[in-house]
């Protein structure tokens, strides 16, 4: 299993021994003691699965843009069409 990216600045491919990710670009170590149990086991599982950890700063980011959206009158607009776009997600059972 191997992480997406940094949780804290985002950037690509950091280190990830099963406990803790290192990013090299920001030299950030993000220990993951809740989270690693739920990792190995999944590891085990899809040992090739890629992921992608979500800080709370990124959170906050997405809050304030779907604000500003919401604001701007936009967000219908954009969930109107990705609704219609994935309503046909290849799932053909009836």
């Amino acid at each position: 299993m191997r992480i997406a990216s940094c949780p804290h600045c985002g950037k690509q491919e950091p280190a990830f021994d099963g406990k803790t990710v290192k990013c090299p670009w920001c030299r950030n170590v993000t220990p993951l003691p809740a989270a690693s149990a739920f990792l190995e086991k999944a590891s085990a599982l899809w040992p090739n699965a890629e992921v992608t950890l979500r800080s709370g700063r990124a959170a906050r980011a997405i809050k304030a843009h779907d604000e500003y959206l919401k604001k701007r009158g936009w967000y219908d607009i954009i969930t109107a069409t990705l609704d219609g776009n994935w309503a046909d997600d290849g799932d053909t059972e009836v």
